[in-house]
């Protein structure tokens, strides 16, 4: 399925042959293709063409500028989105390209199907990051001028993951530095209340439920500021906080009329009309007795068309009829205020999410008489938030699914290995076949592993050596060698994970092939794993085979194609390696010294 038609492509490649071909593609699945044979052209055509959208560059182009360098001169002019296009995969090639922006690499001998679906994938990115970039500019733009304030919070590396720049406007301080320090905004809290803060901050993550509460702050001018403030606890799938969300508002001047009510009568009908907050007074039977600008301009209705009437039949959405009828009776002579969230419906019918605070009016006994009721619109608010949890959510999705397909992928390709093996009689073919099984048995684990873990990035060692060692000894037909195994367990990143495990799989099947002949009655394998240093790990594999018998033996095994990968994964880990050659049957050893987290 096309993405869209009408797009421009430039292909960039300086082979002829390769670039036409390409454009073909192109061209079949409605795209328009531009062709373009060295880095220094395609410059030239990307500042005379503002219709090009996506660069499909590659990364050898012959003498001049090569591919990686065109698109750093391009991305630093224009916004694009750069896939490379390239006939190599090699480690070489793929680390040029790792401090360019780009949105994909696609090998040239990939196929059109996948050429055109990574194409696909790519313009989808840039297209929605180009979209979230738009609305975040219209989100800052609205939150710069609003009284509250929103945040995010990463409670497992205690930072701010976002905060609306209306906190300049109560505290002072800039979101920047609230970002590089979050602690920060502790230094405004009045002294007497800082406790409080502390405490619902800590019984929020405690109790994994939202805390509301209020205190107040000393702004730069010096000012006094009561705040009303929010925590919303994020939990994944296992119920531990890993998100808080917040939102404090300026409820300085509700927090003076409520005082002030105390001590008056009667309340000043220009400052009840000028609070910027929906207010309304009500009395026991819900009847409206005063009905303020805002809930005028929120609900739809005029105080003159709604005086005595009932405020719950009026807007009150049907499925908070009965909480909202209930908080007379939840407002004893202790509270002072009484805050809740429900929906209400205007004029029009639209459904209004409303943030409540009660407060009652007593008598001079202390009786009550009826209830004073602000209230904000946090219906957009409530949406943002559901959003972000909702890409959140989704994005956990999408990476459990690509390890759960990339483990499929392995296990077909092992299982094509293995009905190619069947059919092969050649003794060297199919223990070649077998071999590689093995190498990919090896990766598929660690995706399965993946797969299950909430950590993408960072795995048991132990648990995954183990899981390993299972499926390749029960893989080695050894009815005279026995396993043992001894692993302290460490966190080992995934690009660390997937040469140790093809570095254990050559040693294993080394020794299966060389060190055990039918005439040992009993062999042994010994699989050690420890931490020699808070940072090095090593593995040892020793066997009580037959060793070699001389230098020369040894030297011809280590030329193996098996031993000659180990030798290039543990330089690619950055590792040691270290063998000992026995003599007659005292066996070999052989260790694997790597640096882990």
């Amino acid at each position: 399925m096309k993405f869209l038609s009408n797009i421009t492509i430039l292909v960039v490649d300086d082979e002829p042959l390769q670039s036409m071909m390409t454009c073909l593609i192109l061209e079949k699945y409605g795209y328009t293709p531009i062709s373009s044979h060295s880095g220094e052209d395609a410059i030239l055509k990307i500042q005379g063409n503002k219709d090009i959208v996506l660069v499909l560059m590659d990364i050898e182009l012959g003498q001049g500028m090569n591919g990686v360098e065109a698109a750093k001169f391009i991305l630093e002019n224009r916004d694009l989105p750069v896939v490379f296009h390239s006939g190599h995969s090699d480690i070489t090639t793929l680390q040029k390209i790792q401090d360019v922006h780009r949105y994909g690499f696609i090998l040239k001998s990939s196929g059109e199907h996948i050429l055109i679906s990574n194409l696909e994938m790519a313009l989808e990115l840039y297209f929605t990051k180009k979209k979230l970039k738009e609305n975040e500019l219209k989100f800052n733009l609205i939150t710069k001028n609003i009284n509250e304030i929103f945040w995010i919070e990463d409670t497992i590396n205690q930072t701010i993951l976002y905060i609306t720049p209306s906190v300049e406007n109560l505290f002072g301080f800039s979101p920047e530095e609230l970002y590089d320090n979050k602690l920060k905004f502790l230094e405004a809290v009045y002294r007497e209340d800082l406790k409080i803060v502390q405490e619902n901050y800590e019984v929020t993550l405690n109790t994994k439920a939202e805390t509301n509460f209020q205190y107040r702050i000393i702004n730069k001018q010096g000012e006094i500021k009561w705040l009303q403030a929010r925590l919303y606890p994020i939990k994944d799938e296992n119920s531990n906080v890993y998100n808080l969300v917040g939102f404090a508002e300026n409820i300085s001047q509700m927090k003076s009329i409520s005082l002030a009510l105390k001590e008056k009568s009667q309340i000043q009908e220009l400052q009840f009309n000028q609070m910027p907050i929906i207010c309304t007074f009500i009395d026991l039977d819900f009847k409206i007795l005063k009905w303020n600008l805002m809930c005028e301009k929120v609900f739809g209705f005029k105080e003159a068309d709604v005086i005595g009437k009932d405020v719950i039949s009026l807007v009150v959405a049907p499925e908070d009829l009965n909480n909202v009828k209930n908080i007379p009776n939840l407002i004893d002579s202790e509270t002072d205020t009484l805050e809740y969230t429900n929906y209400v419906i205007n004029k029009n019918g639209e459904r209004i999410l409303c943030n409540w605070y009660n407060s009652p009016i007593r008598d001079n006994d202390g009786k009550i008489l009826g209830l004073i009721c602000s209230a904000i619109d946090i219906t957009k608010v409530k949406e943002s938030e559901e959003t972000n949890l909702k890409l959140l959510n989704e994005k956990e999705v999408l990476l459990k699914e690509i390890h759960h397909r990339v483990k499929n992928n392995m296990a077909t390709i092992s299982s094509l290995l293995y009905l190619e093996e069947e059919e092969i009689t050649e003794e060297n073919a199919k223990t070649s076949l077998q071999e590689a099984r093995k190498r990919i048995m090896s990766m598929m684990i660690i995706y399965e592993k993946l797969f299950e873990s909430k950590n993408f990035n960072d795995i048991s060692l132990k648990e995954y050596l183990n899981s390993l060692l299972v499926e390749l000894t029960t893989s080695f037909p050894m009815k005279n060698a026995e396993f043992l195994v001894d692993l302290e367990d460490v966190v080992c990143a995934t690009n660390t994970l997937y040469p140790v495990g093809i570095i254990l799989n050559e040693l294993l099947t080394n020794c299966y092939k060389h060190a055990f002949p039918l005439t040992l009655t009993q062999g042994r394998i010994n699989i050690k794993g420890e931490r020699l240093e808070p940072k090095l790990y090593q593995i040892s594999v020793e066997d009580n085979g037959i060793g070699y018998d001389s230098e020369e033996d040894g030297k011809s095994k280590v030329s193996t194609f098996g031993l000659k990968l180990i030798d290039i994964l543990t330089k690619q880990i950055k590792g040691k390696l270290i063998k000992s050659l026995g003599n007659g049957n005292k066996g070999t050893k052989t260790l694997i010294q790597f640096q882990v987290t």
